[in-house]
């Protein structure tokens, strides 16, 4: 599927919804929440970003259950927001909105190109995408070839 690569200077915007920050406590279900949706066991490079950029890390519940989370990372020249794995886009842009107010900008954010409401929202912020890619598998790839819950990419390096 279609991936856009966008940049933008920070959120003006966030949407309402149950977003709050990550602790520890939260990443054995962030483990589990991306293992079955992504299908990939990942934990060693989710468990580093965490580390790597904890004012980047939020959770999202519905009730007592896990509905998505995000993730990002500090770079050269911007901070990546990445991965976005959830429930629904209604909270995969709450939680972008979130990353994206914790922490200055400017950012890049791959999003593949099936959310419309999330390239609304980056238009609005004033991001523009000077590039897009192609997500590939080989044979079947469940988890990889549906980009129904995967709001973001941890990167085209990462996955």
């Amino acid at each position: 599927y279609k991936i856009s690569r966008w940049h933008f200077d920070g959120g003006r915007e966030a949407p309402a919804a149950a977003v709050r920050p990550m602790t520890a406590a939260d990443l054995p279900a962030v483990l589990a929440y991306d293992r079955d949706l992504s299908r990939m066991d990942r934990p060693a490079l989710l468990t580093h970003l965490t580390a790597r950029q904890p004012a980047m890390a939020f959770v999202a519940y519905a009730g007592a259950r896990l509905a998505g989370f995000v993730l990002g990372r500090e770079g050269r020249t911007a901070q990546s927001i990445g991965p976005v794995m959830a429930d629904d886009e209604t909270t995969g842009l709450a939680l972008i909105a979130k990353a994206a107010a914790s922490v200055p900008g400017p950012f890049i954010i791959d999003v593949p190109d099936a959310h419309a409401d999330i390239r609304r929202w980056l238009e609005r912020q004033g991001a523009v995408s000077p590039r897009g890619y192609v997500r590939m598998t080989l044979g079947s790839a469940p988890g990889l070839d549906d980009p129904r819950h995967v709001f973001a990419l941890a990167g085209p390096e990462l996955g």
